[in-house]
C-alpha cells in the first residue's frame, strides 16, 4: 500500500524532525534520506508536485550537511563521501523528475550539479 507507507513515512520524518535526543547530523542525514524515498513514494502514486517537492527538501538537507563547517570537524572523511554519494543520487531523482514533467532545462541544470 503505496499511499500507507507514505503516511507512515511522513510520520516518521515528523519525529526525526522534532526529537531532541538524536544529534542534529544524524537528523538531517536520516531526514534527506527519508524524503528521497518519500519523492519516490509520490512519483509511485503519479504525484508528481509532491514527489519533485520532497526530492527538492532531500537535496536541500544534503546541502546543509556538506556546507556546515562544524560538521566536517565531526564527521569521519569516508562518512562525507557517503553524503556526497547520498546527495547525487538526490539529484538524480530531481533532475530525472524535471525531465518526466517535460522541464529540460531544469532537468539538465540539476543533472549538472551531480556530475
Amino acid at each position: 500500500n503505496i499511499r500507507g507507507a507514505t503516511q507512515a513515512s511522513h510520520e516518521i520524518l515528523n519525529i526525526l524532525e522534532s526529537s531532541t535526543e538524536i544529534d542534529l547530523w544524524k537528523r538531517l542525514r536520516d531526514s534527506a534520506l527519508l524524503l528521497r524515498s518519500i519523492s519516490e513514494l509520490y512519483h509511485a502514486e503519479g504525484d508528481m508536485k509532491l514527489a519533485l517537492s520532497s526530492a527538492q527538501k532531500s537535496v536541500d538537507k544534503f546541502g546543509v550537511l556538506l556546507s556546515d563547517s562544524n560538521v566536517h570537524h565531526e564527521v569521519k572523511e569516508s562518512t562525507m563521501y557517503s553524503i556526497l554519494e547520498q546527495l547525487g543520487s538526490s539529484l538524480v531523482l530531481l533532475g530525472s523528475l524535471y525531465h518526466e514533467m517535460s522541464e529540460p532545462l531544469q532537468a539538465d541544470h540539476v543533472l549538472n550539479q551531480a556530475v
